[in-house]
Protein backbone atom coordinates (compact mmCIF):
# COMPACT_ATOMS: atom_id res chain seq x y z
CA UNK A 1 0.00 0.00 0.00
CA UNK A 2 1.49 3.46 -0.96
CA UNK A 3 1.09 6.64 0.82
CA UNK A 4 1.37 9.78 -1.11
CA UNK A 5 2.31 13.02 0.25
CA UNK A 6 2.54 16.30 -0.80
CA UNK A 7 6.17 17.71 -0.71
CA UNK A 8 7.70 20.81 -1.34
CA UNK A 9 11.01 21.37 -2.62
CA UNK A 10 13.00 24.87 -0.74
CA UNK A 11 13.48 27.60 -3.34
CA UNK A 12 17.01 27.43 -2.73
CA UNK A 13 17.22 24.08 -5.25
CA UNK A 14 14.62 24.51 -7.49
CA UNK A 15 12.72 27.09 -9.83
CA UNK A 16 9.25 28.01 -9.29
CA UNK A 17 6.72 27.58 -6.38
CA UNK A 18 5.25 24.24 -8.21
CA UNK A 19 4.86 21.10 -5.63
CA UNK A 20 5.73 17.71 -6.46
CA UNK A 21 4.28 14.73 -5.39
CA UNK A 22 6.25 12.18 -3.39
CA UNK A 23 5.06 8.18 -3.31
CA UNK A 24 6.41 6.35 0.03
CA UNK A 25 6.26 2.98 -0.37
CA UNK A 26 6.06 0.87 3.19
CA UNK A 27 7.30 -2.14 1.80
CA UNK A 28 10.47 -0.61 1.23
CA UNK A 29 11.83 -2.48 4.38
CA UNK A 30 10.38 -6.05 3.43
CA UNK A 31 11.79 -5.71 -0.20
CA UNK A 32 15.18 -4.38 1.24
CA UNK A 33 15.53 -7.46 3.31
CA UNK A 34 14.55 -9.70 0.82
CA UNK A 35 17.26 -8.41 -1.72
CA UNK A 36 19.60 -8.85 1.30
CA UNK A 37 18.83 -12.71 1.89
CA UNK A 38 19.36 -11.96 5.39
CA UNK A 39 16.15 -10.62 7.77
CA UNK A 40 16.93 -9.20 10.39
CA UNK A 41 20.34 -8.33 9.07
CA UNK A 42 22.55 -4.82 8.40
CA UNK A 43 24.32 -3.52 5.55
CA UNK A 44 26.82 -0.41 4.31
CA UNK A 45 29.21 1.42 1.97
CA UNK A 46 33.23 0.53 0.96
CA UNK A 47 35.38 -0.31 -2.75
CA UNK A 48 33.18 -3.55 -3.06
CA UNK A 49 29.38 -3.69 -4.02
CA UNK A 50 26.83 -5.98 -2.31
CA UNK A 51 27.52 -8.80 -4.83
CA UNK A 52 31.10 -8.76 -4.98
CA UNK A 53 30.68 -9.01 -0.98
CA UNK A 54 28.43 -12.01 -1.21
CA UNK A 55 30.88 -13.75 -3.65
CA UNK A 56 33.83 -13.32 -1.32
CA UNK A 57 32.22 -15.08 1.93
CA UNK A 58 33.08 -15.87 4.55
CA UNK A 59 33.58 -12.13 5.76
CA UNK A 60 37.09 -11.34 6.51
CA UNK A 61 39.23 -8.73 8.72
CA UNK A 62 39.97 -5.60 6.43
CA UNK A 63 43.24 -3.46 5.60
CA UNK A 64 42.15 -0.83 7.47
CA UNK A 65 38.38 0.36 8.68
CA UNK A 66 37.63 2.94 6.60
CA UNK A 67 37.83 7.09 6.60
CA UNK A 68 37.36 9.93 4.65
CA UNK A 69 40.83 11.01 3.47
CA UNK A 70 42.32 14.27 4.05
CA UNK A 71 42.78 16.71 1.53
CA UNK A 72 46.69 17.32 0.31
CA UNK A 73 47.42 21.00 0.33
CA UNK A 74 49.76 22.25 -2.14
CA UNK A 75 51.92 25.11 0.20
CA UNK A 76 54.25 26.09 -2.73
CA UNK A 77 53.12 30.01 -2.60
CA UNK A 78 52.62 30.05 1.01
CA UNK A 79 53.64 27.43 3.56
CA UNK A 80 50.74 28.33 5.94
CA UNK A 81 48.02 28.54 3.29
CA UNK A 82 46.39 25.03 1.84
CA UNK A 83 46.14 25.59 -1.49
CA UNK A 84 43.67 23.41 -3.11
CA UNK A 85 42.04 23.40 -7.17
CA UNK A 86 39.12 23.38 -7.39
CA UNK A 87 37.60 22.31 -11.33
CA UNK A 88 33.92 22.27 -12.58
CA UNK A 89 33.17 20.47 -15.57
CA UNK A 90 30.63 17.83 -17.10
CA UNK A 91 30.67 13.90 -16.60
CA UNK A 92 28.38 11.41 -17.04
CA UNK A 93 27.07 8.41 -15.08
CA UNK A 94 26.19 5.10 -16.10
CA UNK A 95 23.34 2.86 -14.13
CA UNK A 96 21.44 0.08 -14.78
CA UNK A 97 18.27 -0.05 -16.65
CA UNK A 98 16.85 -3.18 -18.32
CA UNK A 99 14.00 -0.90 -20.09
CA UNK A 100 17.21 -0.16 -22.48
CA UNK A 101 18.41 -2.50 -25.09
CA UNK A 102 21.66 -2.37 -23.06
CA UNK A 103 20.56 -2.83 -19.90
CA UNK A 104 21.94 0.69 -18.73
CA UNK A 105 21.38 4.17 -19.06
CA UNK A 106 24.04 6.80 -19.52
CA UNK A 107 23.20 10.16 -18.00
CA UNK A 108 24.90 13.56 -18.51
CA UNK A 109 26.15 15.36 -15.09
CA UNK A 110 28.20 18.35 -14.01
CA UNK A 111 30.79 17.38 -10.98
CA UNK A 112 33.53 18.99 -8.61
CA UNK A 113 37.14 17.75 -8.96
CA UNK A 114 39.43 18.79 -5.91
CA UNK A 115 43.01 18.46 -7.44
CA UNK A 116 42.14 16.45 -10.42
CA UNK A 117 44.82 16.04 -13.14
CA UNK A 118 41.95 15.44 -15.50
CA UNK A 119 38.98 17.01 -16.11
CA UNK A 120 37.23 13.95 -17.13
CA UNK A 121 38.02 12.75 -13.15
CA UNK A 122 34.90 14.84 -11.75
CA UNK A 123 32.26 13.04 -9.61
CA UNK A 124 28.87 13.87 -8.25
CA UNK A 125 28.93 14.86 -4.47
CA UNK A 126 30.49 11.79 -2.45
CA UNK A 127 32.36 10.77 -5.29
CA UNK A 128 36.11 9.82 -5.26
CA UNK A 129 37.22 13.63 -6.10
CA UNK A 130 34.59 15.82 -4.99
CA UNK A 131 35.18 16.61 -0.95
CA UNK A 132 37.71 18.97 0.81
CA UNK A 133 38.54 17.58 4.09
CA UNK A 134 41.05 19.87 6.23
CA UNK A 135 41.03 20.20 10.23
CA UNK A 136 40.23 22.98 12.17
CA UNK A 137 42.17 26.56 11.97
CA UNK A 138 43.28 25.36 8.47
CA UNK A 139 43.79 28.21 6.30
CA UNK A 140 42.32 27.62 2.78
CA UNK A 141 42.86 29.25 -0.30
CA UNK A 142 40.52 27.59 -3.26
CA UNK A 143 41.58 28.10 -7.34
CA UNK A 144 38.69 27.74 -9.11
CA UNK A 145 38.01 27.23 -12.71
CA UNK A 146 35.37 25.75 -14.86
CA UNK A 147 34.99 23.70 -17.84
CA UNK A 148 34.33 25.96 -21.26
CA UNK A 149 30.86 23.86 -21.67
CA UNK A 150 29.91 25.75 -19.10
CA UNK A 151 28.25 28.96 -19.94
CA UNK A 152 27.98 30.97 -17.05
CA UNK A 153 30.76 30.43 -14.70
CA UNK A 154 29.08 29.53 -11.55
CA UNK A 155 30.25 31.98 -8.38
CA UNK A 156 31.03 29.49 -5.22
CA UNK A 157 28.72 29.66 -2.45
CA UNK A 158 29.76 27.75 0.90
CA UNK A 159 26.30 27.97 3.04
CA UNK A 160 27.16 26.38 6.26
CA UNK A 161 29.88 28.37 7.00
CA UNK A 162 29.56 31.72 9.17
CA UNK A 163 28.38 34.78 7.38
CA UNK A 164 31.48 36.96 6.24
CA UNK A 165 34.02 33.92 6.83
CA UNK A 166 34.67 33.72 2.93
CA UNK A 167 36.03 36.02 0.65
CA UNK A 168 37.02 35.99 -2.75
CA UNK A 169 39.52 37.92 -5.18
CA UNK A 170 38.54 36.51 -8.69
CA UNK A 171 38.42 32.84 -8.66
CA UNK A 172 40.14 32.79 -5.82
CA UNK A 173 38.33 31.75 -2.53
CA UNK A 174 39.95 32.28 1.05
CA UNK A 175 38.68 31.17 4.46
CA UNK A 176 40.13 29.74 7.40
CA UNK A 177 38.28 27.13 9.20
CA UNK A 178 37.42 27.20 13.13
CA UNK A 179 36.18 25.06 15.68
CA UNK A 180 32.72 27.00 14.45
CA UNK A 181 32.94 25.66 11.20
CA UNK A 182 33.55 21.46 12.00
CA UNK A 183 31.42 19.14 11.04
CA UNK A 184 30.11 18.33 7.26
CA UNK A 185 28.49 20.95 4.89
CA UNK A 186 28.27 21.34 1.27
CA UNK A 187 30.06 23.89 -1.34
CA UNK A 188 27.87 24.50 -4.90
CA UNK A 189 27.27 26.97 -7.20
CA UNK A 190 25.98 30.20 -5.81
CA UNK A 191 24.24 33.54 -7.19
CA UNK A 192 24.40 33.12 -11.21
CA UNK A 193 21.29 32.94 -13.11
CA UNK A 194 21.96 28.73 -13.92
CA UNK A 195 22.80 28.02 -10.33
CA UNK A 196 19.45 26.06 -9.50
CA UNK A 197 19.91 24.16 -13.28
CA UNK A 198 23.53 23.08 -12.27
CA UNK A 199 22.73 22.06 -9.02
CA UNK A 200 19.84 19.80 -10.56
CA UNK A 201 22.75 18.48 -12.71
CA UNK A 202 24.44 17.34 -9.87
CA UNK A 203 27.42 20.12 -9.36
CA UNK A 204 27.69 20.18 -5.26
CA UNK A 205 30.54 19.44 -3.12
CA UNK A 206 31.33 18.18 0.29
CA UNK A 207 33.32 20.59 2.89
CA UNK A 208 34.37 18.57 5.91
CA UNK A 209 35.81 20.26 8.99
CA UNK A 210 37.12 18.04 11.31
CA UNK A 211 38.59 18.76 15.15
CA UNK A 212 42.53 19.28 15.58
CA UNK A 213 44.34 16.21 15.74
CA UNK A 214 41.25 13.61 14.61
CA UNK A 215 40.67 13.01 10.99
CA UNK A 216 38.07 10.61 11.90
CA UNK A 217 36.11 12.90 14.75
CA UNK A 218 32.62 14.88 13.90
CA UNK A 219 32.48 16.98 16.90
CA UNK A 220 34.68 16.89 20.36
CA UNK A 221 37.74 14.09 20.89
CA UNK A 222 35.23 11.21 19.91
CA UNK A 223 36.95 9.06 17.48
CA UNK A 224 35.33 6.63 15.38
CA UNK A 225 36.27 3.21 14.28
CA UNK A 226 34.55 3.67 10.67
CA UNK A 227 33.56 6.58 8.60
CA UNK A 228 31.90 7.19 5.79
CA UNK A 229 29.96 9.07 3.31
CA UNK A 230 26.50 8.93 2.28
CA UNK A 231 25.31 11.81 -0.49
CA UNK A 232 22.52 10.81 -2.58
CA UNK A 233 21.89 12.93 -5.96
CA UNK A 234 18.59 12.88 -8.41
CA UNK A 235 19.43 12.52 -12.01
CA UNK A 236 16.80 13.32 -14.01
CA UNK A 237 17.39 11.97 -17.65
CA UNK A 238 14.81 14.44 -19.39
CA UNK A 239 16.14 17.08 -18.14
CA UNK A 240 19.99 16.50 -18.06
CA UNK A 241 19.63 15.67 -21.48
CA UNK A 242 17.66 19.26 -22.43
CA UNK A 243 20.48 21.06 -20.64
CA UNK A 244 23.12 19.57 -21.52
CA UNK A 245 22.13 20.46 -25.10
CA UNK A 246 21.96 23.88 -24.21
CA UNK A 247 18.53 24.35 -24.11
CA UNK A 248 17.42 24.79 -20.88
CA UNK A 249 13.73 24.56 -21.41
CA UNK A 250 12.71 22.02 -18.97
CA UNK A 251 10.16 22.36 -16.52
CA UNK A 252 11.91 22.54 -13.04
CA UNK A 253 8.62 21.76 -11.70
CA UNK A 254 8.68 18.14 -12.48
CA UNK A 255 12.06 17.55 -12.03
CA UNK A 256 13.02 14.11 -10.23
CA UNK A 257 9.15 12.68 -10.34
CA UNK A 258 8.58 9.46 -11.96
CA UNK A 259 5.58 10.27 -13.49
CA UNK A 260 4.89 12.88 -16.46
CA UNK A 261 1.63 15.04 -16.41
CA UNK A 262 -0.09 13.07 -18.20
CA UNK A 263 1.05 9.40 -16.31
CA UNK A 264 3.65 8.23 -18.56
CA UNK A 265 7.14 7.23 -16.63
CA UNK A 266 9.79 8.78 -16.93
CA UNK A 267 13.47 7.73 -16.46
CA UNK A 268 14.35 9.29 -12.81
CA UNK A 269 17.12 7.68 -10.49
CA UNK A 270 18.69 8.48 -7.23
CA UNK A 271 22.07 7.67 -6.75
CA UNK A 272 24.36 7.43 -3.44
CA UNK A 273 28.08 8.95 -4.23
CA UNK A 274 26.93 8.74 -7.89
CA UNK A 275 25.86 4.88 -7.69
CA UNK A 276 22.91 3.11 -7.75
CA UNK A 277 21.60 0.08 -6.10
CA UNK A 278 23.20 -2.98 -7.18
CA UNK A 279 26.55 -1.02 -7.83
CA UNK A 280 27.10 0.93 -4.33
CA UNK A 281 30.00 0.15 -2.24
CA UNK A 282 29.81 -1.78 1.00
CA UNK A 283 30.16 0.41 4.25
CA UNK A 284 32.56 -1.92 6.30
CA UNK A 285 32.11 -1.84 10.65
CA UNK A 286 33.25 -3.75 13.64
CA UNK A 287 31.01 -5.33 16.14
CA UNK A 288 30.47 -3.28 19.23
CA UNK A 289 32.23 0.17 17.27
CA UNK A 290 30.89 2.90 16.26
CA UNK A 291 30.34 3.75 12.57
CA UNK A 292 30.12 8.02 11.06
CA UNK A 293 27.83 8.76 8.42
CA UNK A 294 28.29 11.95 7.24
CA UNK A 295 24.54 12.51 5.06
CA UNK A 296 24.92 14.51 2.26
CA UNK A 297 21.80 15.64 0.59
CA UNK A 298 23.08 17.16 -3.16
CA UNK A 299 19.39 16.35 -4.80
CA UNK A 300 16.26 18.91 -5.20
CA UNK A 301 14.38 16.18 -3.02
CA UNK A 302 13.77 15.38 0.65
CA UNK A 303 15.43 12.62 1.60
CA UNK A 304 15.07 10.19 5.04
CA UNK A 305 17.81 8.06 5.19
CA UNK A 306 16.78 4.95 6.85
CA UNK A 307 19.01 1.88 8.67
CA UNK A 308 17.28 -1.45 9.39
CA UNK A 309 17.47 -2.85 12.36
CA UNK A 310 19.55 0.01 14.15
CA UNK A 311 19.26 3.44 15.51
CA UNK A 312 21.28 6.48 14.76
CA UNK A 313 22.26 9.37 16.37
CA UNK A 314 21.97 12.31 15.05
CA UNK A 315 25.01 14.46 16.02
CA UNK A 316 24.96 17.87 14.06
CA UNK A 317 23.52 19.17 10.93
CA UNK A 318 25.05 21.81 8.60
CA UNK A 319 28.43 21.79 10.28
CA UNK A 320 26.39 22.69 13.43
CA UNK A 321 26.89 20.39 16.60
CA UNK A 322 23.73 19.19 19.03
CA UNK A 323 24.07 19.75 22.21
CA UNK A 324 21.19 17.28 22.57
CA UNK A 325 21.71 14.12 20.78
CA UNK A 326 18.88 13.31 18.78
CA UNK A 327 18.44 9.48 18.14
CA UNK A 328 16.55 8.65 14.53
CA UNK A 329 15.59 5.69 12.26
CA UNK A 330 15.31 8.12 9.47
CA UNK A 331 16.62 11.17 9.84
CA UNK A 332 15.49 13.67 7.48
CA UNK A 333 17.81 15.75 5.25
CA UNK A 334 16.28 18.72 3.05
CA UNK A 335 17.80 19.16 -0.35
CA UNK A 336 21.38 21.48 0.16
CA UNK A 337 21.84 19.76 3.82
CA UNK A 338 23.42 17.72 5.76
CA UNK A 339 23.27 15.57 9.19
CA UNK A 340 26.50 13.92 10.74
CA UNK A 341 25.45 10.52 12.60
CA UNK A 342 27.20 7.71 14.82
CA UNK A 343 25.63 4.13 14.14
CA UNK A 344 26.68 1.88 17.31
CA UNK A 345 26.94 -1.78 16.02
CA UNK A 346 25.74 -4.55 18.63
CA UNK A 347 28.55 -6.21 20.35
CA UNK A 348 26.53 -9.41 19.23
CA UNK A 349 26.35 -8.61 15.26
CA UNK A 350 28.63 -11.61 13.67
CA UNK A 351 30.99 -11.23 11.03
CA UNK A 352 29.36 -11.12 7.33
CA UNK A 353 25.63 -9.42 8.57
CA UNK A 354 24.44 -6.58 6.96
CA UNK A 355 22.15 -3.48 7.75
CA UNK A 356 20.56 -1.72 4.73
CA UNK A 357 20.94 1.82 4.44
CA UNK A 358 18.41 3.51 1.56
CA UNK A 359 16.41 6.06 0.73
CA UNK A 360 13.01 5.75 2.92
CA UNK A 361 11.14 8.29 0.68
CA UNK A 362 11.49 7.52 -2.69
CA UNK A 363 11.19 4.36 -5.28
CA UNK A 364 13.14 1.49 -6.05
CA UNK A 365 12.65 1.39 -9.63
CA UNK A 366 15.46 1.46 -11.87
CA UNK A 367 14.46 -1.47 -13.66
CA UNK A 368 16.92 -3.65 -12.81
CA UNK A 369 16.93 -7.22 -13.36
CA UNK A 370 15.42 -7.87 -9.91
CA UNK A 371 13.16 -4.54 -10.46
CA UNK A 372 14.85 -3.37 -7.38
CA UNK A 373 17.53 -0.58 -7.55
CA UNK A 374 18.49 3.21 -6.80
CA UNK A 375 19.54 5.13 -3.37
CA UNK A 376 20.38 1.68 -1.34
CA UNK A 377 23.92 0.28 0.58
CA UNK A 378 24.74 -1.54 3.40
CA UNK A 379 27.04 -1.62 6.48
CA UNK A 380 28.60 -5.17 6.82
CA UNK A 381 30.13 -6.23 9.53
CA UNK A 382 33.12 -7.15 9.63
CA UNK A 383 36.15 -9.33 11.84
CA UNK A 384 38.17 -7.61 14.03
CA UNK A 385 41.60 -6.35 12.41
CA UNK A 386 44.43 -8.86 13.94
CA UNK A 387 46.54 -6.75 16.32
CA UNK A 388 50.40 -6.20 15.16
CA UNK A 389 52.29 -8.19 17.27
CA UNK A 390 55.96 -6.79 17.06
CA UNK A 391 58.57 -9.56 16.78
CA UNK A 392 60.84 -10.66 19.89
CA UNK A 393 64.37 -10.24 19.99
CA UNK A 394 65.58 -13.61 20.22
CA UNK A 395 69.15 -14.44 21.49
CA UNK A 396 71.11 -16.48 19.21
CA UNK A 397 72.35 -19.94 19.99
CA UNK A 398 75.93 -21.03 19.64
CA UNK A 399 77.04 -23.75 18.47
CA UNK A 400 76.95 -26.92 20.65
CA UNK A 401 80.13 -28.29 22.46
CA UNK A 402 80.70 -31.58 22.77
CA UNK A 403 78.20 -33.73 24.66
CA UNK A 404 75.69 -31.66 23.45
CA UNK A 405 75.78 -28.42 25.98
CA UNK A 406 75.56 -25.02 24.14
CA UNK A 407 78.29 -23.08 24.14
CA UNK A 408 78.32 -19.10 24.08
CA UNK A 409 77.59 -16.90 27.24
CA UNK A 410 74.92 -18.79 28.40
CA UNK A 411 77.26 -22.27 28.57
CA UNK A 412 78.18 -24.17 31.44
CA UNK A 413 81.68 -23.04 32.55
CA UNK A 414 84.29 -25.64 32.67
CA UNK A 415 86.36 -25.52 36.48
CA UNK A 416 89.50 -23.75 36.40
CA UNK A 417 92.93 -26.28 36.61
CA UNK A 418 93.49 -27.45 40.04
CA UNK A 419 96.86 -27.86 41.43
CA UNK A 420 98.27 -30.97 41.45
CA UNK A 421 98.95 -31.30 45.15
CA UNK A 422 95.34 -30.41 46.24
CA UNK A 423 93.48 -32.10 43.03
CA UNK A 424 91.83 -35.31 43.66
CA UNK A 425 92.78 -38.32 43.41
CA UNK A 426 91.28 -40.76 40.26
CA UNK A 427 87.56 -40.83 41.30
CA UNK A 428 87.02 -37.33 40.63
CA UNK A 429 87.29 -36.74 45.04
CA UNK A 430 89.07 -33.60 45.83
CA UNK A 431 91.76 -33.96 48.79
CA UNK A 432 92.22 -32.13 51.73
CA UNK A 433 95.03 -29.64 51.65
CA UNK A 434 98.59 -30.36 52.83
CA UNK A 435 99.98 -29.31 56.21
CA UNK A 436 103.97 -29.43 57.30
CA UNK A 437 103.35 -30.26 60.74
CA UNK A 438 99.60 -31.87 61.11
CA UNK A 439 97.87 -31.98 64.50
CA UNK A 440 96.77 -35.66 65.40
CA UNK A 441 93.76 -37.16 63.41
CA UNK A 442 94.16 -34.27 60.63
CA UNK A 443 95.42 -35.59 57.60
CA UNK A 444 98.49 -35.49 56.38
CA UNK A 445 100.59 -36.54 52.78
CA UNK A 446 99.16 -37.66 49.56
CA UNK A 447 95.68 -39.27 49.21
CA UNK A 448 96.22 -43.00 49.02
CA UNK A 449 95.41 -45.07 45.87
CA UNK A 450 91.16 -45.17 45.29
CA UNK A 451 91.15 -41.72 46.32
CA UNK A 452 91.19 -41.56 49.96
CA UNK A 453 92.99 -39.92 51.77
CA UNK A 454 96.38 -41.54 53.78
CA UNK A 455 96.31 -42.07 57.43
CA UNK A 456 97.56 -38.82 59.32
CA UNK A 457 100.53 -39.07 61.80
CA UNK A 458 100.92 -37.55 64.90
CA UNK A 459 103.48 -35.32 66.40
CA UNK A 460 105.85 -35.53 69.12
Amino acid sequence: MNDTTIQETPASRREGTSMGIKRNSKRLAASAIAIAGLAGGAMAVHADSLGQRMLALPAVAPAAWPAIPATTCATDESPDICDIDLFAGPSTVTVKDVTNPVGTQTVDILGFGVNIADPSQVTLAGGATSTIKVPADTAVRVHFSKDGSIANMPELSFPSLPAGSVTNSGDVYSFTTTTDMIGTSVFQPGSNADAPRQIAMGLVGVLIVTPVGCNTCAFGATSYNSEALVATTDLDLEFATNFHAGLHSFSMGYFGQSPNPDGTQRKVYHVINGQSFPDTAVIDAEAGKSVLLRYVNAGVTDKAIGLLGLRQTLLGRNASKYTDAQTFIAPLVGPGETADVAVDIPATAVAGQFYSLMDQGRQMNHGTASGFGGALTFIEVLPSIPPVIPPVDVIPVAATQEGGLPGGPLAPTTPAAQDPAITGSEGGQTAPPTSAVGSQGAPSGTPSEGGQPAQGTTGP
